[in-house]
C-alpha cells in the first residue's frame, strides 16, 4: 500500500494525498490528481532513524514553518542575518492562467526565498482570496504580526487594490482563521 496523508486539496477540498520523495516531498490527490511539493525532507537522515514516510512529512511541514517564521521575524534562519526591508520584493508569476504578484523575502547572503509557500498555501486554500486576485490583478500585499484570533496566535495578510482584503492566518496550523473586508466579498 502507498503511503498516503490528509491535506487540502483546492479542487476536492480534504483529500488523502499519494507522497513521493526525491530532492523535495511531492504530495498528489488520491481524487483529482491535483500535485503539490513541499521543502527537502527534514530531517535528511530520516531513514537512519526508522522514522515513517508520514512522520517524516509532518516533521518537514513543522520544520518549513518553523524556518519560515523565523524568516518573517526578520532573521534568516540559515545564514543568521539581519534582513532589511529593501530585500523584500513583488514578483509578477504566470500561475493557473493569471497573474499573481507574490511577496518573497530573499536573505541576500545565502539567497534562500521564503514567501512562496505561504502565499501559495493560503491563495490555493481559502476561496476568497482566489476571487479577490481573478478580479484585482494589480495589487500588492501588506502583512503584519502580532494578532490574536480566537485565541489563536495569527497575522495579517492584506491584498490592496483599491479595494482592502485582510485575511488572519493561524500561524501553528498554518491556515486562514477569519476574513474582513472593506468591501463585499460574497458576490
Amino acid at each position: 500500500m502507498e503511503d498516503t496523508i490528509p491535506d487540502f486539496c483546492p479542487e476536492c477540498g480534504l483529500s488523502d494525498f499519494k507522497i513521493r520523495i526525491e530532492d523535495q516531498i511531492y504530495l498528489e490527490c488520491v481524487r483529482c490528481s491535483f500535485k503539490k511539493s513541499m521543502p527537502p525532507p527534514y530531517p535528511p537522515d530520516w531513514k537512519d532513524q526508522e522514522m515513517t514516510i508520514v512522520e517524516l512529512v509532518e516533521t518537514s511541514k513543522a520544520y518549513g514553518f518553523a524556518m519560515f517564521k523565523i524568516m518573517e521575524s526578520g532573521v534568516c534562519p540559515h545564514s543568521q542575518l539581519r534582513l532589511r526591508p529593501e530585500n523584500k520584493r513583488i514578483e509578477i508569476l504566470e500561475d493557473w492562467g493569471i497573474k499573481f504578484p507574490e511577496e518573497n523575502i530573499k536573505c541576500p547572503e545565502c539567497g534562500r526565498n521564503y514567501g512562496w509557500a505561504s502565499f501559495i498555501k493560503l491563495m490555493e486554500t481559502f476561496h476568497p482570496v482566489r476571487e479577490f486576485l481573478k478580479k484585482n490583478p494589480e495589487f500588492r500585499i501588506e502583512t503584519e504580526g502580532g494578532y490574536e484570533v480566537y485565541g489563536k496566535e495569527a497575522w495579517k495578510i492584506s491584498f490592496v487594490a483599491g479595494q482592502t482584503l485582510d485575511v488572519y492566518f493561524d500561524i501553528e496550523a498554518f491556515e486562514p482563521i477569519w476574513i474582513k473586508a472593506d468591501f463585499n466579498p460574497i458576490k
